[in-house]
C-alpha cells in the first residue's frame, strides 16, 4: 500500500510539474545560429507547428536554427527595401532570397503579443522588436546559400529564417 501512495505522489508531482516546464522564456538563447544551404523551397501549410496556437502550421522549409526545424511562411525575392512580419513564433516571409552581395533593408514589424527578436549573428545584427513595434535593420545577402537568423527569445519554437542568395 506504501508503495501505491509513493507512486501515486510522485505521479501527482510530475503532472503538476509539466505545465510549469512548459512555460518560460527562451530569453537566455544567445548560442550561435548555424549556416549552410538547402535546396527545399517550398512553402506550405502543414507540418512542423509551433508551440503558440496563434501562429498557423508550416513546413520545416528545409532547414534548421539552433538544432530545431524552422516553420516556413514563404519564401519572398527582396531587393531595396522590404518588410518582414515577426510574429508568434515565426517570422513572414521566412527565406529572403536576393542578388548575391546585394545590401537590403527590412522594415521588422512584430505583429506578434510578444517582444521579438532579429538575429543574424554573422553580420552582427541583434536588435529587439516590443510587440505592436517596427524597426530597420539592414542586412547583406550571400555571395553564395544560405545564412540564418532568429529570433533569440523563440528560436527553440523554430522562429528563424534565412537569407539565400538566388543563384543558389
Amino acid at each position: 500500500m506504501d508503495s501505491l501512495r509513493t507512486t501515486g505522489a510522485a505521479l501527482v508531482v510530475v503532472v503538476l510539474a509539466l505545465p510549469i516546464a512548459a512555460c518560460g522564456s527562451d530569453s537566455g538563447s544567445s548560442s550561435k545560429a548555424s549556416s549552410g544551404s538547402s535546396s527545399s523551397q517550398s512553402g506550405s501549410a502543414g507540418g512542423y507547428g509551433s508551440s503558440s496556437s496563434a501562429s498557423p502550421k508550416a513546413s520545416t522549409g528545409g532547414f534548421k536554427v539552433e538544432g530545431t526545424p524552422v516553420s516556413l511562411h514563404g519564401t519572398k525575392t527582396v531587393s531595396g527595401e522590404t518588410s518582414v512580419e515577426l510574429d508568434d513564433n515565426y517570422f513572414k516571409p521566412t527565406v529572403l532570397k536576393g542578388k548575391p552581395g546585394a545590401t537590403v533593408k527590412l522594415e521588422l514589424e512584430n505583429e506578434g503579443a510578444a517582444e521579438h527578436n532579429f538575429t543574424l549573428e554573422s553580420q552582427h545584427v541583434n536588435k529587439d522588436v516590443e510587440a505592436g513595434h517596427k524597426a530597420v535593420v539592414n542586412v547583406k545577402i550571400p555571395a553564395k546559400g544560405r545564412l540564418t537568423f532568429y529570433c533569440e527569445y523563440h528560436v527553440k519554437r523554430g522562429m528563424g529564417g534565412a537569407l539565400q542568395s538566388s543563384s543558389g
